[in-house]
C-alpha cells in the first residue's frame, strides 16, 4: 500500500485556503465547477475560489494558495459537478464529452492545477429517468479527460455515493463505470453520509468500503472514504465524531491492510486542524505498523 492521503474539499472561504499550509492534507479539491443547461460548455465557478462567475477565474487569493500548497507537496483539484447540478444541463452535454473534457482541461492547465474530480451526483441517470445515460457519459468523460491530462501529470478522481457502487441496488451505475474506466481514475472519494444505510454506522461503512476495494477497476491505494467534519456539514445521522472515526472505522481497515485515505466534506469545518490532525496521525500509524 502506498502513503494514505487525506483529501478536503474547499468551497467556503470562512476560513482562508493558505491555512491548509498547517493542515496535514495530502490533497485539496477546489468546489465547483459546473455548467447550466441554458449555456452548457460555459463553465460557472462557485463558492470563494470565484472572482466572477463568467468566465471562471480563480481569485488572486486563490491562485496565490495553491502555488504554495503545491510547494508544500500539497494536490491542488478542481472539482467539477455537484449536488446543485441538475438532469438538464447534465443532458445538454451528452454526445459532446470530448469537448466538455476539453474545456475542463483547459481550466486545469490554465490555472496550474494537479488534475480535476468528477462530482456526478445525478441518481437519475442511473435509473433510466434522466433522459440520458449516466453510465456512457460518465465513462466518455472520464476516458476524454485522460486523453487531455496524461496521467504522468495530472489527477483524475471521481466522488460517488455508496448506493452507486452497490450490486442489485437499483442505481448501482457505478460498477460499469469502475469497469470501463477505472484504468484512467486515481482517486475515488466515496461519500459515506447523507446516504441510508451507510451513514453515521461504523461496520456497515468499514464493511461496504473492503468490498468495494475488491471491485473491477478499484483497489485500496484509491479507494478514499469520505465523512463529514461536524454535524452541520451533512444530515444528522451521518456523523460521526473523530474519536469513532479513529477507532471504529481507521482501526479496522489499518488491522485489515485496507485503507487507502480519508476524505472530508469540508475543509472550513476544520477549525484548528481539530479533525485532520488526529485522523492523519491515525493513517499514519496504518502505514508505519502496515
Amino acid at each position: 500500500m502506498n502513503q494514505p492521503k487525506l483529501v478536503s474539499y474547499f468551497s467556503s472561504g470562512t476560513i482562508p485556503l493558505q491555512r491548509a499550509l498547517e493542515r496535514p492534507y495530502t490533497h485539496i479539491i477546489l468546489a465547483f465547477l459546473s455548467c447550466s443547461e441554458h449555456s452548457p460548455f460555459t463553465l460557472e465557478l462557485s463558492g470563494a475560489i470565484a472572482a466572477q462567475p463568467s468566465p471562471p477565474i480563480l481569485t488572486q487569493g486563490t491562485k496565490q494558495a495553491v502555488r504554495q500548497l503545491q510547494q508544500q507537496g500539497i494536490k491542488v483539484m478542481i472539482s467539477f459537478g455537484g449536488a446543485t447540478m441538475t438532469s438538464s444541463a447534465y443532458r445538454q452535454l451528452v454526445g459532446q464529452e470530448s469537448y466538455l473534457a476539453y474545456i475542463l482541461a483547459q481550466f486545469v492547465i490554465q490555472n496550474e492545477l494537479d488534475g480535476i474530480d468528477i462530482d456526478w451526483e445525478d441518481s437519475a441517470a442511473f435509473v433510466g429517468r434522466a433522459g440520458y445515460d449516466g453510465i456512457g457519459f460518465l465513462v466518455n468523460l472520464t476516458l476524454a479527460l485522460r486523453r487531455e491530462l496524461p496521467s504522468d501529470r495530472y489527477l483524475i478522481s471521481h466522488a460517488p455515493q455508496p448506493p452507486y457502487l452497490e450490486s442489485g441496488y437499483g442505481m448501482s451505475g457505478y460498477l460499469k463505470v469502475l469497469e470501463q474506466a477505472g484504468s484512467a481514475i486515481d482517486l475515488v472519494n466515496i461519500q459515506f453520509y447523507n446516504n441510508r444505510p451507510w451513514s453515521g454506522d461504523p461496520l456497515r461503512i468499514v464493511e461496504s468500503y473492503q468490498r468495494y476495494c475488491q471491485l473491477p477497476g478499484m483497489n485500496v491505494d484509491k479507494a478514499i472514504l469520505g465523512l463529514p467534519v461536524s454535524r452541520h456539514n451533512a444530515q444528522a445521522n451521518s456523523y460521526l465524531p473523530v474519536d469513532r472515526i479513529i477507532s471504529q472505522v481507521i482501526q479496522p481497515l489499518k488491522a485489515a491492510h485496507c485503507l487507502g485515505g480519508l476524505m472530508n466534506w469540508e475543509f472550513a469545518s476544520d477549525t484548528e486542524g481539530h479533525w485532520s490532525h488526529p485522523v492523519s496521525e491515525a493513517l499514519e500509524a496504518q502505514r508505519v505498523t502496515g
